[in-house]
Order: structure tokens, then C-alpha cells, then sequence
């Protein structure tokens, strides 16, 4: 009914059902039965159009809040894939150098006992 994307639309509609109210007292006042409970159901109306304002008040500022911690959370998810995708370059940069040592072992460990002098007893010297 109303449009609320823009500051103070609020209060244009809100100022738009009390001339309305207004207007259907005026009209309604020929009857007099219902005339005298005009007052009363203008009152109960306007309170209950209040308690309505007062609610979607609080509501945009729940929804407020809630949209700013989805946004935290979801710059918080950002931030851990990040750190985990460097933690696992880090953790595959560690595993490759472990195998070059290995490989590097192998060939020292193949390297000594290739190279390494035949020891003669004495006793068959």
C-alpha cells in the first residue's frame, strides 16, 4: 500500500490514514448508531496503527543487524578458504620437498655403497 523505500514515507502514510480516518468519521457520523463508537475504534485504529509502526521499526533493525552478521560470517568463510587454500599450498610445497630429500637420500645412501672402499683383512693381505 505504501512505498517505504524513501526517508519519511513512513510518516506520509501514516499522516495519509489519519486524514482518512478523518474522513470516514465525518462521513459516518450521519449514522448515529455507529457514530458513537467512532471515537472508540478511531482510538483502538490509531493505537493499533502505532504498535504496527513501532514493529516495523524493530523489525528493519533486527533485519539490520542480522544482514550485517550474514555479511561478517560470510567475510569470515572468505578469509578461512583463503587461509586454507594457503595452508594447503604450504602443507604440498612441505610434501614435495620431503620427497626430494627422500629421493636425494636414496641416491646418497645408493652412492656410499657404491663408492665405498672393499676393506681387506689384514690376515688375507
Amino acid at each position: 500500500m505504501f512505498n517505504y523505500t524513501k526517508k519519511g514515507s513512513e510518516l506520509e502514510g501514516f499522516l495519509l490514514l489519519i486524514n482518512m480516518m478523518k474522513n470516514n468519521i465525518i462521513i459516518s457520523q450521519e449514522d448515529s448508531k455507529i457514530a458513537k463508537f467512532l471515537p472508540v475504534l478511531s482510538a483502538i485504529s490509531f493505537i493499533v496503527l502505532i504498535a504496527l509502526f513501532s514493529l516495523h521499526s524493530r523489525t528493519n533493525s533486527y533485519t539490520a543487524s542480522l544482514e550485517a552478521k550474514v555479511e561478517e560470517t560470510q567475510l569470515q568463510m572468505e578469509q578461512a578458504k583463503i587461509y586454507n587454500s594457503e595452508e594447503e599450498n604450504k602443507i604440498s610445497e612441505l610434501e614435495a620437498e620431503i620427497y626430494n630429500l627422500q629421493q636425494n637420500l636414496e641416491k646418497m645412501n645408493s652412492m656410499i655403497w657404491y663408492y665405498q672402499p672393499i676393506i681387506i683383512p689384514e690376515s688375507m693381505q
